[in-house]
């Protein structure tokens, strides 16, 4: 194989800087919508055999949509490629925790880019890109947000026993509730606050990450009731509402006559989970999986005054750090010097001057560790799996034909270059970025378990079983900005639940349908260790018994943190899944 000549890998660089049309406006609003867990089978344009979605179908052909668009097959990887139109591999976000899921600093993301470039920026949704400082939204770039962290409502990172109905948010860093479901809530409060921005005419840019149709499968009983005949029919009306918000930011975009001159853009963040059983669009793979189902989705883009319209399916292979340089384009703004953008520019594509470059992709995340294993190859039609699979989607789509031995040199083309790209960037992918404590920005910081090192937890069902088949927990990689005494808290359950350090937490049922949370397991905690890099400290609850407080000294730079609750003879029983902590 070794006889075979290098892959040359067309064009990577942006395109040039140039309007599309004479008419097109020089400050378009953007509006993008990404939707969770949403596979590409999860639409009636795509063959759904039970759910109708015609809001979307309408947008996919009023604008343009993508044949072979691809994002990472888990959620902050794919989010974060986004907005920083990096590489996951590249920006460093290649989990949705052990720490690997926080923005690093360096890489400049579109809000920022927009703010520079005098538009309003506003986010409404699901995060799950840091809760911490600097990598909360307010701190990113957006001017207004409206946050979930975490995975969702039951992620570890979300507010304890949140829900799909009167859901609680962060509101530019402060809780509050809204009211109503949480997916109607999202676009109203986006549409409000555009509203107020197009009366002072001002251009907006927009973000509505749902964290619909992630689970857990709750909806509005008037909804899921339209497809009890289904197997899940909380997920379907889930997907129904979706569509439904989709129609009615249409019907706000045409009453504000702002529809010509809005960039309205829709993507999915990766493959199905809730849908697939029922229909994956002839794909195999959902999330987390590199198989094509896992990280091709739907990507649909209208801009009436752009010259981006009439339904055209784009071909050619296409990836979400694309969009980047390309809304760049579109509203004529520059990239910052440090960008260092993977995509290229789509703009010419959508409007039918030029078509997409071949080009050898990547799509990488990291389940367990970062390895070969979870990535996909991609190269015009042909798809590199499991270090040793090769398919061709054109002719195989559900690719269930290995044809390696049939194409030697097209299989060691690819392969040597994943390995160049791999193994450059492994290293420091994987090496999470440190928590900061003791900033002037933020008086407490909570660190959850999804911030363990090397440990999988993200859900709050992990900390109701307490994790149990692994006692020690995990340890959080931090940085002081400031030396000084700090306080810790340490805590078995999120402080609004009130639960105390030895109780079970009861179950909890959404006000909508769907299914109940289990209950949580008591644990007999008597007292708790926190270790600081080489240092041990020991203490029992006092006189609040939600949680064992700390009083240590720590330096400015970077340390490892580590708690664990333990019963009287010193054993350990869990991690601790929470620590507060704050400068005194």
């Amino acid at each position: 194989m070794n006889n075979y000549k290098d892959l040359l890998i067309l064009s990577s660089a942006l395109l040039s800087v140039t309007p599309i049309q004479a008419a097109a406006p020089a400050k378009p609003n953007v509006i993008i919508v990404l939707t969770d867990d949403q596979g590409m089978g999860d639409f009636s344009l795509y063959g759904n055999p039970v759910i109708k979605t015609p809001h979307l179908d309408a947008l996919a052909q009023e604008g343009v949509s993508f044949n072979q668009f691809h994002v990472t097959p888990m959620c902050s990887p794919s989010r974060a490629a986004l907005l920083t139109g990096r590489n996951p591999l590249e920006n460093g976000v290649i989990s949705t925790c052990q720490g690997l899921h926080s923005l690093r600093e360096g890489f400049p993301i579109m809000p920022e880019t927009f703010t520079t470039g005098g538009y309003a920026t506003g986010m409404f949704g699901k995060w799950h890109l840091g809760r911490n400082w600097p990598s909360r939204p307010q701190d990113r770039g957006f001017q207004m947000t409206v946050a979930l962290h975490g995975f969702g409502t039951t992620g570890i990172s979300n507010r304890w026993n949140n829900d799909y109905v009167d859901t609680w948010v962060m509101e530019n860093g402060q809780e509050r509730q809204t009211k109503g479901f949480c997916t109607d809530v999202l676009f109203d409060e986006a549409m409000a606050w555009m509203d107020k921005q197009a009366e002072a005419g001002k251009p907006f840019f927009t973000y509505i990450p749902t964290n619909a149709v992630h689970f857990p499968y709750w909806a509005p009983a008037e909804w899921s009731a339209k497809y009890s005949h289904t197997l899940n029919p909380e997920f379907f009306a889930m997907v129904a509402n979706l569509d439904d918000n989709m129609g009615r930011l249409d019907s706000f975009l045409e009453k504000r006559h702002l529809k010509d001159n809005t960039i309205l853009v829709f993507l999915t963040d990766n493959g199905p989970v809730g849908g697939f059983s029922t229909h994956n669009a002839g794909m195999t793979g959902t999330k987390a999986t590199p198989w094509e189902g896992g990280h091709r989705v739907p990507l649909f883009v209208r801009y009436p005054a752009g010259g981006i319209t009439g339904g055209k399916v784009i071909e050619g292979l296409a990836d979400v750090t694309d969009l980047y340089p390309t809304l760049l384009e579109l509203c004529h703004l520059n990239a910052p010097e440090n960008a260092k953008l993977s995509g290229i520019s789509l703009a010419e594509v959508m409007t039918g001057k030029t078509t997409i470059p071949e080009r050898l992709q990547i799509t990488q995340f990291q389940r367990q560790t970062l390895s070969p294993q979870e990535a996909a190859i991609m190269w015009g039609d042909w798809r590199l799996l499991w270090s040793d699979s090769l398919y061709n989607i054109k002719e195989d789509l559900a690719q269930k034909h290995n044809v390696a031995e049939e194409h030697p040199d097209i299989f060691a083309r690819m392969w040597r270059e994943y390995i160049k790209r791999y193994y450059a960037l492994r290293e420091k992918a994987t090496t999470a970025p440190p928590e900061c404590i003791g900033s002037a920005y933020q008086n407490e910081v909570v660190l959850d378990a999804s911030y363990w090192l090397e440990l999988r937890a993200d859900g709050q069902d992990q900390v109701r079983n307490g994790q149990l088949s692994i006692p020690e927990g995990g340890a959080w990689k931090i940085k002081a900005m400031r030396s000084g005494k700090y306080e810790i808290l340490l805590r078995r359950w999120p402080v609004e639940s009130g639960l105390g350090l030895r109780d079970a937490a009861p179950p909890f049922q959404s006000k909508c349908s769907g299914k109940p949370v289990d209950a949580g397991v008591a644990i007999p905690i008597v007292q708790a260790s926190l270790d600081l890099d080489t240092l041990r400290y020991t203490a029992k609850p006092a006189n609040d018994p939600t949680a064992v407080r700390f009083e240590v000294d720590i330096t400015e730079g970077e340390h490892q943190l580590h708690g664990v609750f333990r019963d009287g003879e010193g054993k350990a029983l869990c991690g601790a899944f929470y620590a507060y902590i704050r400068l005194l």
